[in-house]
């Protein structure tokens, strides 16, 4: 048969990662580390060194560092033992308030941030050197940039949007060099408010949008 387990130690559950047979999970109350059977291992918080506790997207990099992404208080780096926090004071990243993150195959790591408080985009931080990507400055549609994910040609794309109006955001492909950038209005994008992108073994790109139920890109 199949079974459900609820758990409800803590509040809303926003992200996980699995590494081996352990179950990362950011909330908006810390990060809770698991056993695949449930059992509670430990917890992290800003006592620990948790840059803030209301995570919002996390990832874990080619060296086994656990990244966290935060609401308004940057970027956390777990290396198992010590805590560093990346923020806009003290890094080069573009905003505070990470909603998205993604590593890609050469270990770099891409930052998607809101613009509901500051100026929002994507930063690439390669472990020494910080890039950021705006409207501004890049062919990014789109400063709140929902979801991140890398495909097998290293390519990176960049869920943004915000509303239900389609209005605002759209679909950017990166490839390190060139832009492009899909909506609504010039493909097959069901919405502009893509909040959610998954790239499956097939190298098939999936794309879950407000209103605009689910998009799938083969190209």
């Amino acid at each position: 048969g199949q079974t459900w387990t609820n758990y409800y130690s803590y509040t809303t559950a926003t992200c996980t990662c699995i590494e081996n047979d352990v179950v990362w999970i950011g909330t908006m109350g810390g990060v809770l580390v698991r056993d695949m059977d449930g059992n509670l291992i430990h917890v992290y918080t800003t006592a620990d060194g948790l840059a803030g506790n209301d995570v919002r997207c996390m990832a874990i990099d080619n060296a086994g560092n656990k990244w966290f992404g935060t609401y308004h208080k940057g970027v956390s780096k777990f290396d198992g033992n010590s805590w560093t926090t990346y923020n806009t004071t003290n890094s080069g990243l573009v905003d505070d308030d990470v909603i998205s993150m993604a590593v890609d195959q050469n270990g770099v790591l891409w930052f998607g941030t809101s613009n509901w408080y500051g100026s929002g985009g994507v930063s690439r931080f390669d472990g020494a050197t910080w890039i950021n990507y705006t409207t501004g400055n890049s062919g990014l549609v789109y400063d709140m940039v929902n979801a991140i994910a890398v495909d097998e040609n290293n390519i990176v794309y960049f869920g943004t949007g915000y509303g239900d109006s389609g209005m605002y955001g759209g679909l950017s492909v990166f490839d390190g060099t060139n832009w492009t950038t899909y909506t609504w209005m010039n493909s097959g994008l069901g919405h502009n408010n893509v909040l959610s992108v998954y790239v499956d073994d097939q190298n098939v790109k999936w794309f879950g949008t407000y209103g605009g139920g689910l998009s799938r890109f083969d190209d």
